[in-house]
């Protein structure tokens, strides 16, 4: 029996689960990733930067390691959890993208984010190919 990408997104709904996401800088613009689960996290910045003459802007770097995500286990779980190491291995080489945007502030300071993002109906599709 084949997953639907309806009962994918029920399952998100019911689990509180985001899966449309709006990524947005002030100067970048906003880039909405529909049916989406995302893996986000800082990774630094610049902060310290203020009107007065006196301010002192300094670069930060989020020494934190990259969060597991979680959200995209629990989908695996709920209707998959039989994959092989192989085949989850091949869908997240072709299917887990990964990019980075910066939120600009006043004065100079920033915050540097990098995400993960994998489409639910490719990625379906895809397990839907090789079976459960």
């Amino acid at each position: 029996m084949n997953i639907t990408l309806q009962e994918v997104i029920k399952f998100c709904e019911d689990e509180r689960i985001k899966y449309n996401h709006v990524l947005n800088s002030r100067y970048d613009g906003n880039k909405k990733l529909y049916n989406t689960l995302l893996n986000k996290w800082e990774t630094g910045g610049v902060d310290g930067g203020s009107c007065w003459d006196s301010s002192n802007p300094r670069p930060y770097h989020n020494n934190e390691p990259k969060p597991e995500f979680s959200d995209f286990d629990k989908v695996m779980e709920k209707f998959y959890p039989s994959i092989s190491y192989l085949n989850h291995k091949k869908l997240m080489e072709e299917y887990l993208k990964t990019d980075k945007y910066t939120v600009y502030e006043y004065y100079g300071n920033r915050t540097d984010y990098a995400y993960e993002s994998i489409d639910l109906g490719k990625a379906i599709a895809f397990l839907n190919k090789i079976g459960k």
